[in-house]
């Protein structure tokens, strides 16, 4: 099975199953390794090699595109199928066979400090490059904004088809009249220059534009 410290790359749609083996990976210390599921051949080759990943999850669509180059795969051990994959990747693990049974607890102690992901860039100017984030790094801000006494929670359920994700803290929140500025460029509530806080930047800006 995978074991903490090894890579797990993910070739999945927005999904259940991609939630599921995100939340999987972490919980026994394995670092998840998301791939672009528009990128073929070269593209998947870069970064599942570069990242060491000895695991990769991949959806069925996509199945025929890493049939392609598994030859060029050398690092990954083990690869698993969601859906049909039909018989483009001969040797694979069904889903099923790794997501039931009762996962029992991990035996794995995660610091806050373990890298928890590498999130690849786009390759604009080169080639995609791995940025690391711990399990830190995921949470911080909800770090951040809570008081040394306070709490975070992080819940996930499902939902019919879907899969529901909900983070609670006890920080300072949001006061409602900015709600409907969150998703805009560079808001900042605070805009004196004895601020404590810097405002938003582009990065829900562009996540609303993606979903």
């Amino acid at each position: 099975g995978v074991a903490q410290g090894d890579n797990v790359a993910l070739l999945l749609p927005n999904s259940p199953e991609f939630l599921f083996a995100w939340f999987g990976a972490a919980r026994v210390g394995a670092p998840v390794v998301p791939v672009n599921v528009a990128l073929k051949g070269d593209g998947i080759v870069h970064i599942v090699d570069h990242s060491d990943a000895s695991t990769l999850v991949v959806h069925a669509d996509y199945a025929a595109q890493v049939a392609r180059v598994r030859d060029r795969l050398p690092k990954v051990s083990r690869i698993v199928t969601v859906g049909d994959a039909g018989g483009d990747l001969s040797g694979a693990v069904p889903w099923e066979a790794v997501s039931r049974g009762d996962p029992g607890e991990a035996d794995a102690v995660v610091s806050p400090t373990d890298l928890m992901m590498v999130m690849y860039t786009s390759g604009t100017t080169g080639v995609s490059k791995g940025a690391e984030l711990t399990h830190r790094n995921l949470v911080s801000n909800a770090i951040k904004f809570t008081p040394r006494d306070g709490s975070i929670r992080v819940v996930h359920r499902l939902a019919g088809a879907s899969v529901e994700i909900s983070v609670r803290d006890t920080g300072i929140g949001i006061p409602a009249n900015y709600l409907p500025h969150v998703f805009d460029r560079f808001s900042q509530r605070d805009g004196t220059a004895s601020r404590g806080y810097s405002g938003l930047g582009l990065g829900l800006a562009i996540a609303k534009q993606l979903v």
